[in-house]
């Protein structure tokens, strides 16, 4: 809802899974975010950051997915690893979203790749998730002191974690983490650090809303040049998702923003009801 209208074909892909399912190739039209960056705890927010850490540049995401090959492995004791290349010619201005593999297949200098390896386990019945990544852009990066900087790089840092799950009840308590770390000489947003918490059935009678809360902070480049007249942006949301009926939601949700954009404007407040219909 925060982009100008388009019409794609957005999603084409095909996965193969090999050797007991140890492996596993990814190739076509995809959202790299199904697969990398994610925190599944934060799903439920509206505000963008607990999606992916806004310091991946050129992320191959909402609105534009884009033509890639993935693989992923399962290395035994709950560790895993993947890795991806991705058409990264929205660095440019092309819409990878509304286009097909043609940039991907010919120009191997708009390339976006990606790793991440990390933990599954479980605690005291209590399942968590640890991984680390780290991407690389092969475009020119136009650097804030006027030069220009061939590839610009990254990590994250993800973690989702249960901390409250009651066999008895509905009750359950998630949470998750985020870092983000770029290049400040070309990237706008230095650090980003976020945290947050989901609740089912915080009400004992109403055993399948979900309420949230969560802070996500940017810190913002401070290299000659860049000119932002605040160091960071803060955004706190919470939301309470009510379960109407089987098939039908409404989630109220308020975020407050402090220093947004970074450019002195004053501290915003966002109020949104959102409904979902799933059949």
């Amino acid at each position: 809802m925060d982009e100008t209208p388009f019409d794609a074909l957005y999603s084409l892909w095909y996965r193969q899974d090999l050797f007991d399912e140890r492996l596993s190739v990814k190739l076509g039209k995809m959202d790299a975010n199904e697969d990398f960056a994610y925190v599944e705890n934060g799903e439920q927010f509206l505000n963008s950051s607990p999606g992916f850490s806004p310091t991946v540049l050129a992320f191959p995401s909402y609105p534009d997915p884009a033509t890639g090959l993935a693989l992923f492995a399962k290395l035994g004791a709950g560790v895993y690893a993947r890795a991806g290349i991705y058409d990264g010619s929205t660095l440019n201005g092309r819409r990878t979203g509304t286009h097909g593999p043609e940039d991907f297949l010919t120009d191997d200098s708009d390339r976006f790749g990606i790793g991440e390896t990390g933990i599954n386990y479980r605690v005291a019945d209590l399942d968590g998730r640890l991984g680390v990544g780290y991407w690389r852009h092969d475009g020119e990066f136009d650097r804030f002191d006027g030069g220009v900087e061939d590839a610009s790089d990254g990590v994250y840092l993800v973690w989702d974690q249960s901390f409250y799950d009651d066999p008895g009840s509905a009750f359950a308590v998630d949470g998750f983490a985020q870092y983000g770390h770029a290049d400040d000489a070309v990237s706008e947003l230095a650090r980003h650090i976020g945290a947050g918490v989901q609740i089912t059935a915080l009400l004992a009678d109403r055993p399948e809303d979900i309420s949230g809360l969560m802070i996500s902070r940017v810190d913002f480049s401070d290299a000659p040049g860049a000119d932002f007249t605040k160091d960071h942006e803060t955004a706190i949301e919470i939301f309470h998702a009510i379960q109407v009926t089987p098939w039908m939601a409404l989630k109220p949700d308020f975020q407050y923003i402090l220093n947004p954009g970074g450019m002195g404007l004053d501290d915003a407040k966002v109020a949104t009801l959102r409904g979902e219909i799933a059949f």
